[in-house]
């Protein structure tokens, strides 16, 4: 699971200039967990699926990537202000999986968020307009409502490996908070630290 950095003070701070940062839409361990058993089985079939760790499974909605440190307090209040325009809401996942940029040319495999979709939307569009107002650049493509779970090596058709399978979660999933990760990358994949959370109302 995502580690957390210390509380106030000395959340923000590194002997780095720069974190690379990104926010997001946690999930619960249960979905995490069910989600991470069906892409690495997913591995057994094609090697090329590689899943993705499963404390690293989320919802992203805006990356940020390198950040001045002394910016960070800016973006979250940003944050905050966000998550404090919403209710707490819940939302589904789609029963099939999604690819990016084709099925027959796949490198990223998501799950498409379905039932709340337009809620989240809203979330991402309302993030957008409170930290463009701290000079950080809006979004050039379309945003789409997905959780990621596994990266293809090299593009390939992955249409016979995710073909037949279902996912049947059958749970709503909650969004209750809005977080802002920290980003490590290691030779051993990437590690994410959260930094700070953020209620919705």
């Amino acid at each position: 699971m995502a580690k957390k950095a210390k509380k106030y003070l000395d959340k923000y701070t590194a002997k780095e200039a720069t974190k690379r940062l990104f926010i997001a839409v946690d999930l619960p361990d249960s979905a995490k967990n069910y989600l991470y058993k069906i892409t690495s089985n997913l591995n057994k079939k094609d090697r090329d699926i590689r899943a993705i760790t499963e404390g690293n499974i989320h919802l992203t909605l805006k990356f940020l990537g390198e950040t001045q440190i002394s910016k960070i307090e800016k973006i979250a209040e940003a944050v905050k202000m966000t998550a404090a325009s919403f209710d707490k809401f819940n939302y589904a996942i789609s029963s099939s999986f999604g690819v990016f940029p084709r099925v027959d040319s796949a490198r990223i495999l998501f799950v498409p968020v379905l039932d709340g979709e337009d809620k989240i939307k809203k979330v991402f569009l309302k993030l957008e307009n409170n930290l463009n107002r701290i000079n950080i650049k809006r979004e050039d493509r379309e945003f789409i409502c997905h959780i990621t779970v596994a990266r293809i090596r090299n593009k390939k058709n992955i249409a016979d490996a995710i073909g037949n399978i279902k996912i049947d979660y059958g749970k709503k999933l909650d969004c209750s908070k809005l977080t802002m990760f920290e980003s490590i990358l290691n030779p051993s994949g990437a590690e994410y630290i959260i930094l700070d959370e953020f209620e919705l109302k």
